[in-house]
């Protein structure tokens, strides 16, 4: 195929933008751990914001391109899968992998009439953001038509999004990164200015899927009887504003931090005591995950799949907010030690080491093009 690299496969991953987000950082973990002469990952996006990732992609030898931003409407969602078809057109690709949920079928589509054989649909998410079934049922057939494989994060997002089976990658990490580390735990409390404080930790997207407001409330009811706790929330997005307005409101300027986006979440997690992560829907996050790497208790909302519930994790309603601060309450005066060499020995067992999940990767887009040739 004209403009392919010897025997380097080329592989397009299709996303919304390339944010420091879940996702993103999910195809990011696979792309820094695939074998490089063997394949080649490139980024499609339809969003007009900054790209977080764009250094590290150009030095893993990939390319970013960009389509028109997809907005609501069909004569919208047409013109966006007419410019994925010309994209993939003129720059020819083995494989094409859309994250995209259930508008992966407009994508789809559009690989199978530029030529793709290979077309992966990979659900990330547990929920739905439309209620239209009629419009989901159409998504998803389509899908169905044009995928030649299904993939998921979890059991719960594949239910979601396919009609007909599905493979379930796990949102594996670096088990080495985050290893917990004493001296990097001494650092960062000092630079927060917390070196006796009993820190909670929040780090996702400052999105109403995350919940901030409901932890914060949470937290407000335990500061007074527990005066050395403290919040750090790690993560930026659009409720920034809001989340700040809030911690004025509750008078918890002292205790709050917000640390914005960071680079080296593991260090922030070695200074944390326990994280919590209150979601009101997810697909399968990696930061619980990469928390109990640390060797850290986590609290998790039962809209968070029980999949990444491996160690030292509780799972909790969000329709009682005195379960979470009792529960808070309970690792507080319990102060349990860290075993973070058990907890990533768990991990490597459950099926979360991205090294392992990565080989599974590469055999099955081998596989499939040995078949073909």
């Amino acid at each position: 195929m004209a403009g392919r690299s010897v025997n380097k496969m080329k592989v397009l991953h299709i996303l919304e933008g390339l944010f420091a987000g879940g996702t993103e950082n999910v195809v990011m973990n696979w792309n820094r751990h695939m074998e490089h002469p063997l394949f080649q990952f490139d980024f499609l996006v339809n969003n007009t914001q900054p790209i977080y990732y764009e250094e590290e992609i150009k030095k893993l030898g990939g390319k970013i391109l960009a389509v028109p931003q997809r907005k609501a409407g069909i004569k919208s969602i047409l013109s966006y899968t007419h410019a994925v078809y010309r994209t993939l057109k003129k720059n020819h690709y083995d494989a094409v992998v859309s994250h995209m949920g259930y508008i992966a079928g407009f994508e789809l589509l559009a690989a199978r009439l530029a030529g793709v054989r290979r077309r992966i649909a990979v659900a990330h998410m547990g929920y739905y953001y439309d209620t239209n079934r009629i419009k989901i049922g159409l998504y998803k057939f389509l899908i169905w038509l044009f995928a030649t494989d299904n993939w998921a994060v979890s059991q719960a997002a594949g239910k979601m999004l396919f009609w007909s089976r599905f493979t379930v990658i796990k949102n594996g990490i670096d088990l080495n990164r985050f290893s917990f580390k004493e001296d990097t735990r001494r650092k960062i409390r000092a630079q927060l200015g917390w070196q006796d404080a009993w820190i909670i930790g929040m780090v996702g997207r400052l999105a109403e899927e995350k919940n901030h407001l409901f932890l914060l409330n949470v937290f407000k009811s335990l500061s007074t009887d527990f005066p050395t706790m403290r919040l750090l929330i790690i993560g930026s997005g659009r409720l920034q504003n809001m989340i700040e307005k809030q911690i004025k409101n509750l008078h918890l300027e002292e205790k709050v931090k917000m640390a914005g986006t960071v680079s080296h979440v593991e260090d922030f997690y070695a200074a944390m005591d326990c994280l919590v992560l209150p979601s009101k829907y997810e697909g399968a996050p990696l930061t619980p995950v990469e928390a109990q790497a640390e060797g850290l208790p986590v609290l998790i909302s039962e809209a968070v799949p029980g999949e990444v519930k491996i160690i030292n994790t509780q799972q909790l309603p969000l329709e009682d907010a005195s379960l979470w601060e009792k529960s808070l309450a309970n690792l507080f005066q319990a102060a349990p030690e860290r075993n973070f060499s058990h907890a990533q020995e768990a991990l490597r067992q459950a099926g979360f080491d991205i090294c392992v999940e990565v080989k599974r990767i590469e055999k099955l887009l081998q596989e499939f093009e040995d078949a073909n040739k």
